[in-house]
């Protein structure tokens, strides 16, 4: 029975931390996009998003957040959520849950506390914009 079930690896999807320009008030901030690098679309995403870790002594929790789309096409990305700033700080847990080819796929990408910053920036796969890919 357990052996029975097949839980199929997420190849060529990646969370990403994105130092992007925010048109409402004309300045630099972080977002987390979901990139979808296969040939196929990615159906029903679902990404549950949740940061913990400790400041100034004090754990901290932030609350559950849940984003879900249509779709995500083939070689492309979408704009998930906004990270506020003292969050970076934290670690930024993402669960993303997919169709992919009439299989459901699931992953939890990890930011560790502190990994968010300028100096970690690099070129992203698919999308011409730099940023830090989720372990």
């Amino acid at each position: 029975m357990k052996k029975d079930i097949v839980i199929p690896e997420v190849k060529d999807v990646y969370m990403a931390a994105i130092y992007d320009w925010n048109n409402d008030f004309n300045q630099w901030d972080w977002y987390v996009y979901l990139i979808n690098t296969t040939d196929e679309p990615l159906e029903m995403p679902m990404v549950v998003s949740q940061a913990q870790g400790i400041i100034n002594g004090e754990m901290r929790l932030t609350s559950e957040l849940r984003h879900s789309f249509k779709e995500v096409k083939p070689h492309t990305a979408i704009r998930v959520e906004y990270l506020t700033p003292d969050v970076l700080v934290l670690q930024n847990e993402f669960l993303v849950t997919f169709f992919l080819n009439g299989k459901l796929y699931d992953k939890k990408y990890i930011f560790l506390a502190g990994s968010i910053h300028e100096s970690a920036l690099i070129p992203l796969p698919e999308i011409d914009k730099k940023g830090i890919l989720a372990q």
